[in-house]
């Protein structure tokens, strides 16, 4: 299986569970408590540039070192 078919079927996967994680802790943005929000905020840029870095960063990588066997 090369890169293209891999990043094909394990794409939607990521981008389904990254997405209900960033809305999951998305919801703390509209809390009362400063701490809890802060915790919401931060956790959704984190999340969402791990995600990123999962489907951008890491294929290409993996493509320029050569492709998996």
């Amino acid at each position: 299986v090369g890169m293209t078919d891999a990043l094909s079927l394990v794409g939607p996967a990521l981008l389904l569970a990254g997405a209900t994680t960033v809305v999951g802790f998305g919801t703390l943005a509209w809390s009362a408590y400063p701490p809890l929000r802060s915790l919401g905020l931060v956790s959704v840029a984190t999340i969402t540039t791990a995600l990123l870095a999962s489907l951008l960063v890491v294929p290409a990588l993996v493509m320029t070192r050569g492709e998996a066997a």
